[in-house]
């Protein structure tokens, strides 16, 4: 709020080149590629950092003590590290050959190439800010196709989310650049609309996403899946064959999922890869059980994980109030016969289907992965413009809703709160 006066004011009405109008969005554009560095060096400024310690999760039981063993080295506190660091000891793997072995193998070839130029230590440091920076281009990229003369408000949107705040705490560098990779990936796909050759770059950028983080990649399959169909359903609901048409590249890019799937039951037969088989497996027989006796969908133990993950998980990193609610009119507002709608909705289904099986071991699910997959700036972007849409002609009633809104969210956080720590 202080900084606020950097800002170009907001004009009373919107003019046709963007909310904050043509010279401003670029400084908007600037600012947002400011900030992305800023927020990916600022956690080892020595200033605020004087020890150097590693920031996050991550960087210290996964990346480190990983290059560590693909370069032969000592890791340093073994007994702190990801199971999967202890699991390659105890096999007595080592070297390059690790790399091909992961579920992630682009993320550890890229960082296996910075560390041998730059060594471990100054690699896994410098990766929140290639992530960040990253992240903030393709955030451009992307919502110049979605939002057009707002692309500059969304990346500064996108960058200032949990996104980024996760990404930090947890140290989720494979996921974020995956993050950037998908977003570049469904930009090329949307514009195979207006040229055909983007398909080989949109399916090539869909196999990269798979080897960077292979989890994220089959959320965002998921997603165009449900394009796909909600495509179709209009379509033939009104006979009208453009619908299918302009979303052509996004077809294209779940044409690597056949090939993802192989893969992963060719890995299962030799006993590779069992953890996303389980946690599919585990999808099925929930919603198996969901089903059968639909009252188990918001039983204790559904609440309690999702409590504590929304709530707890990053320092309450996943509540963010302001951006829920645009997000929530985003939704509301939604017009199925509008791309950028239907493609944010279908996402916004995916993320829900997945985040509703409460998977994992208590006290702790998977949700707060889930969430992490959620474009939530984009979806804020959306609800942000049809707010101003309407809010010349409905001012009182908008803000009506959204302090009642407020007020009911504070009621209900409030009584899980006191539920949690009395049971605690």
């Amino acid at each position: 709020m202080l900084f606020s006066w950097i800002l170009p004011s907001i004009p009373k009405k919107a003019p046709k080149d963007g909310i904050y109008g043509k010279r401003a969005s670029k400084l908007v554009l600037a600012l947002s590629l400011f900030l992305s560095l800023l927020y990916g060096i600022t956690i080892y400024l020595p200033t605020i950092n004087p020890r150097g310690a590693y920031i996050g999760v991550d960087p210290r039981t996964l990346y480190d003590p990983y290059l560590r063993l693909i370069f032969k080295k000592r890791i340093i506190n073994l007994e702190f590290c990801d199971g999967t660091i202890k699991r390659l000891v105890r096999m007595n793997k080592s070297g390059i050959r690790i790399i091909f072995e992961s579920d992630r193998p682009l993320t550890l070839a890229l960082l296996y190439l910075l560390s041998k130029q730059f060594g471990i230590t100054n690699t896994v440091k410098a990766m929140p800010a290639i992530c960040s920076v990253s992240f903030a281009i393709t955030s451009y990229l992307l919502s110049r196709e979605l939002f057009k003369e707002n692309a500059s408000l969304a990346t500064l949107i996108s960058i200032s989310s949990f996104t980024t705040t996760i990404g930090l705490f947890g140290g989720l560098y494979a996921n974020w650049l995956a993050w950037s990779s998908s977003l570049l990936m469904l930009t090329l796909a949307i514009r195979t609309r207006r040229n055909k050759l983007y398909i080989i770059p949109t399916v090539i950028m869909s196999i990269i996403t798979a080897l960077l983080h292979p989890y994220h990649w089959v959320m965002i399959q998921a997603t165009l899946v449900i394009f796909s169909i909600t495509s179709l359903i209009l379509a033939l609901c009104n006979k009208n064959k453009s619908y299918l048409k302009e979303g052509i590249g996004l077809y294209t890019a779940t044409s690597p999922l056949l090939l993802g799937l192989t893969m992963y039951i060719m890995g299962a037969c030799r006993g590779l890869w069992k953890h996303p088989l389980n946690i599919f497996y585990g999808y099925v027989k929930w919603y198996t059980k969901t089903i059968k006796n639909p009252l188990i969908l918001f039983d204790e133990n559904w609440w309690q994980i999702t409590h504590k993950e929304l709530y707890n998980y990053g320092m309450a990193g996943y509540y963010n109030f302001t951006l829920i609610m645009l997000a929530l009119i985003a939704n509301t507002m939604k017009n199925w016969k509008d791309l950028t709608d239907r493609l944010l909705t279908s996402w916004l289904t995916a993320v829900l289907i997945a985040f509703l099986a409460p998977l994992g071991a208590p006290p702790w699910g998977m949700q707060w992965r889930i969430l992490y997959e959620l474009p939530i700036g984009l979806l804020a972007t959306q609800g942000l413009l049809k707010l101003q849409n309407l809010i010349q002609k409905n001012t009182e009633k908008i803000i009506a809703v959204l302090i009642v809104t407020q007020q009911i969210n504070y009621t209900l956080r409030f009584i899980l709160l006191l539920t949690n720590a009395i049971y605690s």
